[in-house]
């Protein structure tokens, strides 16, 4: 009988602790899916705060309408592209991506703000990749609308500095003014006051 109670305690003392070395186990697999080492590592981070810098100017530039500041953000190398939301909607080359702005911008008579969260980011050395929600706010001769969007890009690291390669703008749809936006939240851009929410 006392072998028979031995083992069980045996048995039991080691079930315990399997199950502490799985849970173990567990909670640390959990830390690396949740905290991966791409974008928790210091250099990450602080690219994370460049691209977010980038936004922030992208955003002001695009509020005040300043062709040349939005097309500073974009790279030189002739096959850069702006992809828009229909099949034959896109701009390759800075001649034609600085058309497709002015065409943009014509459509307003101002714009009062203009918001970006971002969903996701992917770094690999000197390429990143983002989507983001996006929100304008503008005027339409005397109307006031608000408007929302997804908003995709490729970036890389060009002397020093990130610069677009592809960017792409699914279509705006209007919302209204009084209505909150999905995820507004999370919008920590915003060119009205260059600060985050």
């Amino acid at each position: 009988m006392r072998g028979l109670i031995a083992a069980e305690k045996f048995y039991g003392t080691k079930k315990k602790k399997l199950a502490i070395l799985f849970a173990v186990i567990a909670i640390l697999l959990t830390g690396v899916m949740v905290f991966p080492g791409s974008l928790s590592s210091p250099k990450n981070s602080r690219i994370k705060k460049e691209i977010q810098t980038l936004l922030a100017a992208y955003n002001a530039f695009y509020q005040k309408k300043d062709l040349e500041g939005i097309m500073e953000m974009y790279s030189t190398d002739s096959g850069t592209i702006m992809l828009g939301a229909g099949s034959e909607d896109f701009s390759i080359g800075h001649g034609a991506i600085r058309d497709a702005y002015q065409k943009e911008f014509s459509a307003f008579s101002g714009i009062q703000s203009v918001e970006y969260g971002i969903l996701s980011l992917y770094i690999s050395g000197d390429i990143a990749t983002l989507a983001a929600e996006r929100c304008i706010t503008a005027e339409r001769g005397d109307d006031v609308i608000r408007m929302a969007g997804g908003f995709t890009a490729v970036l890389k690291k060009d002397e020093g500095r990130w610069v677009f390669i592809q960017t792409h703008f699914t279509q705006l749809s209007e919302r209204p003014l009084t209505v909150n936006m999905p995820g507004d939240s999370q919008f920590s851009m915003r060119a009205a006051t260059g600060s985050k929410r």
